[in-house]
């Protein structure tokens, strides 16, 4: 009302606040919004954030294959994972072992089904050249193709200070959270750094 934000409805109810912060991707948020609440190129800037995607795996095995206790990295394709029950033992049954991976793609990949479908194959193939005979021991799985993982990709011209920050829409009182904000940080280090950042910027508006 008037330039400021008043509150949220949900469903039947509205719930009045003197600062309203909405904790998701820029994107989303500013797709639930009315495109006025934005300057042109702040709404053009947060149309052209890219998120992290990808594949995920998280697997149990019938037996250890690895005493390996960091993070894997490969380069060709780039991927990163780790036995996690070697971490903490307590995770896997006696005898087992627990593992997740992750293979990041570009987003706009994800939607091309036969190709992620061969990334699979390709991701599976990777870590069986490291640890031969893994899938044999392979108890359950759980592969997830995930449109978004982290809000922003950490590339040239999605810097934390080419992202749009905290307070960036024309709305008073109307605040975003989360890991594709203009805040200094990588992946979920945005969201909680977003977190600060969002709030002293409220306790500085509302003393």
């Amino acid at each position: 009302e008037e330039g400021v934000a008043l509150g949220v409805c949900v469903k039947e109810d509205e719930i009045l606040a003197r600062a309203v912060v909405m904790a998701m991707p820029l994107p989303q948020a500013a797709a639930m919004l009315k495109p006025d609440y934005f300057a042109p190129e702040t709404l053009d800037r947060i149309r052209a954030i890219e998120p992290t995607a990808g594949i995920s795996m998280d697997f149990c095995l019938s037996k250890k294959v690895s005493d390996i206790e960091g993070i894997i990295f490969t380069c060709d394709p780039c991927t990163m994972g780790m036995f996690t029950s070697n971490v903490e033992p307590a995770l896997a049954p006696r005898g087992k072992q627990l593992g997740t991976w992750y293979y990041p793609l570009p987003r706009a990949a994800m939607d091309d089904k036969e190709f992620v479908k061969n990334e699979r194959v390709r991701f599976k193939g990777l870590i069986e050249t490291m640890f031969p005979g893994i899938w044999r021991h392979l108890e359950y799985e759980r592969i997830i193709d995930m449109d978004i993982v982290d809000g922003a990709v950490p590339v040239v011209g999605q810097a934390w200070n080419d992202r749009p920050g905290v307070d960036c829409s024309l709305v008073r009182g109307l605040y975003f959270c989360g890991d594709s904000t203009g805040v200094p940080g990588n992946g979920g280090d945005i969201a909680f750094n977003s977190a600060i950042v969002c709030s002293q910027e409220i306790s500085k508006t509302l003393g």
